[in-house]
């Protein structure tokens, strides 16, 4: 089987779990951070840049749902905006699964030109590569690297994943165990047929 080759950026992906990018996420509040994203900026050609990019839980700063938890999008550790309330509560699960293994979760990250401005010029605007749920999708590639295995996403609710190194407690198996052999010896032994009589002297 060939090695899975890292996708390419224009930054390190070094220290990120990046999630797998099934689909285009787009993210808010880059028109705050265009001083930010101008090192990033589409070449003469007008192409999107790629780029890996950090998710990190912070307040949401715009819209009626400001000041709850939501996520953050850094480059190389600024911030360039965030995703929406849905979004945040959507990839949610999938941040806190990947930060609670000690990881930093990360994802691809295009930065593209777009609507333009008031001044002419055109605002640039990043869009992210999530997956399509974190029901159906953990992260796939590994800290500092590319093609980990995945991890198991934690069920719905208040159910807990089973550790798979945790080896199950057989304990109430062979008390039961000893308990029906002890029963059987004592109905044997009370309840079973009289020893033969021995046979009389002629």
């Amino acid at each position: 089987m060939a090695p899975v080759r890292p996708p390419e950026t224009e930054n390190a992906i070094s220290g990120l779990v990046l999630l797998d990018g099934d689909h285009t996420v787009v993210v808010t509040g880059e028109e705050d951070h265009q001083d930010t994203l101008a090192w990033c900026a589409p070449g003469p050609d007008g192409r999107p840049r790629q780029f890996a990019a950090e998710l990190r839980f912070a307040p949401i700063r715009r819209g009626q749902h400001v000041g709850q938890r939501g996520i953050e999008v850094l480059l190389d550790g600024r911030r360039v905006g965030e995703l929406t309330h849905r979004m945040a509560q959507r990839y949610g699960p999938l941040v806190d699964q990947v930060l609670a293994g000690s990881g930093r979760p990360g994802c691809l990250a295009r930065v593209l030109d777009g609507r333009p401005a008031a001044n002419g010029q055109r605002l640039l605007e990043v869009k992210l590569r999530l997956p399509d749920g974190p029901a159906a999708h953990a992260p796939g590639f590994g800290a500092g690297g590319y093609g980990a295995g995945s991890r198991p996403v934690p069920p719905p609710g208040n159910q807990r994943p089973r550790d798979p190194g945790r080896r199950p407690n057989r304990r109430p198996l062979w008390i039961a165990g000893g308990v029906g052999a002890l029963l059987l010896v004592i109905g044997s032994t009370l309840g079973g047929d009289p020893a033969p009589a021995p046979p009389p002297d002629h």
